[in-house]
């Protein structure tokens, strides 16, 4: 190839009029980390009470973990607890979107609260945004699209609340499901369910109908009851999936099983996996701990 023949393989004229801010803004965004997946501890966290998940957030520098009816907020680097935040029930599952913090609680209600006015310890009375209606036995839920997909396990059914007000908006052509527990969402327009005894996989077709992909329900041996928590780890594309039986279950995207790990503790529950650092924090609600791993 002559030098020609090179440069005019090059286009000089840029796409984008504002082609260099974005290069600039992606060269400053850190690289995202995933999981090793060798389970390597990096410390365990003894804790009091029902622990069923925990967060990171970065911009807080804090690691966040349910416990009772509190979070518990800890530095993140030293680990040292900073201070609890306690509430009038008892904390599942929580999640922070940019500076809002969705809990879902023992009363059987989603609540949309302030994450600033909580992390400055304000009255909860002036955190909260609003409440949702009352569930029957409320679990997991995945934000998408600006819309809360809230699962309802005794319900067997998935329910849509709107960001903006917690109202319930039509759930248009969401598939029925048996006993959820939890529920996540991919960039590829891909949905993951998990309840009990089960997982799915669902891709959105052209005509904007949830079609389903493909259905896991192996439990993992004597004494399994079902699966409670699901994380979708988007550098990777695996799906991790924790069990009753003390396992984790690893899948590639279309639930191919790669890996399973067995706890050395009672019970694995909530997981999670930093992909700042490629930590993976797995909660056991038995034995009151955190187990965090590289």
């Amino acid at each position: 190839m002559d030098e020609k023949t090179t440069l005019s393989l090059i286009d000089f004229k840029p796409h984008h009029p504002d082609l260099g801010k974005f290069l600039i803004k992606k060269l400053r965004e850190p690289s995202k980390k995933i999981f090793s997946l060798k389970f390597e501890n990096v410390d365990t966290l003894k804790l009091n009470g029902n622990t069923f998940y925990s967060q990171v957030n970065h911009q807080y520098k804090v690691l966040i973990v349910g416990q009772g009816e509190s979070l518990v907020f800890l530095d993140l680097e030293s680990r040292k607890e900073l201070f609890k935040y306690t509430f009038d029930h008892s904390v599942y599952y929580f999640e922070i979107h940019g500076d809002d913090l969705f809990i879902t609680f023992s009363s059987n209600h989603l609540v949309r609260f302030n994450f600033q006015k909580i992390y400055n310890r304000k009255p909860l009375s002036e955190c909260k945004i609003w409440q949702s209606h009352p569930f029957k036995y409320i679990w997991g839920f995945s934000i998408w699209k600006n819309l809360i997909h809230v699962c309802d396990f005794d319900e067997q059914d998935i329910f849509i609340l709107d960001y903006n007000t917690g109202a319930n908006v039509e759930r248009g052509n969401l598939p029925k499901t048996d006993k959820a527990a939890n529920i996540t969402f991919s960039s590829l327009n891909e949905m993951y369910i998990c309840g009990l005894g089960f997982l799915e996989v669902y891709t959105l077709n052209d005509n904007n109908n949830w079609i389903i992909k493909k259905r896991y329900d192996q439990l993992t041996g004597r004494g399994s009851q079902g699966f409670y928590s699901l994380f979708y780890e988007e550098g990777s594309q695996r799906v991790f999936l924790t069990d009753s039986n003390r396992k984790v279950l690893i899948f590639d995207r279309d639930l191919t099983l790669q890996q399973t790990y067995e706890s050395k503790n009672s019970g694995a529950y909530g997981i999670h996996i930093d992909s700042s650092t490629g930590y993976c924090y797995l909660c056991d609600n038995s034995a009151a701990l955190l187990c965090i791993f590289k």
